[in-house]
């Protein structure tokens, strides 16, 4: 799977609180990606540790402008309890995106219940997936 560095939302990402990816993709700024089927893939970089049972649910976003004043969410995990996201490779969202994403897009982290001690993601954008971990 070849990740292109225009197509990537979070990379080693940190995630301790809800809040927004780091980046965002412009899809207009991103090439040939445009009007191609696309896979959404958010991956655990690093295990996801908690000592009070948090929770995390990821969602992918898009919206007409770069501040995201009004994003549309296309997919979303549901809430994840750490035993889903406690080894390097689990993905704890996979989605398929075809044509009709507005112009930028982005991942949404949610912690609930509790908050991580540790853990990070990569999530982006890709054409062609890898299924192993």
């Amino acid at each position: 799977m070849f990740i292109d560095s225009l197509l990537q939302v979070s990379a080693a990402e940190a995630v301790a609180s809800t809040e927004a990816s780091d980046d965002y993709i412009d899809l207009k700024a991103a090439g040939d990606a445009i009007g191609h089927e696309l896979t959404f893939v958010c991956r655990v970089h690093t295990a996801f540790t908690t000592g009070d049972a948090a929770t995390l649910s990821v969602a992918l976003q898009t919206d007409d402008n770069s501040s995201f004043s009004s994003p549309t969410t296309l997919a979303a995990s549901g809430v994840l309890a750490v035993t889903a996201i406690d080894a390097v490779g689990d993905r704890p969202l996979v989605v398929k995106v075809g044509p009709g994403l507005q112009r930028y897009v982005r991942a949404y982290y949610t912690v609930g219940t509790g908050s991580f001690t540790n853990g990070k993601v990569d999530a982006f954008l890709v054409k062609d997936i890898d299924l192993s971990r």
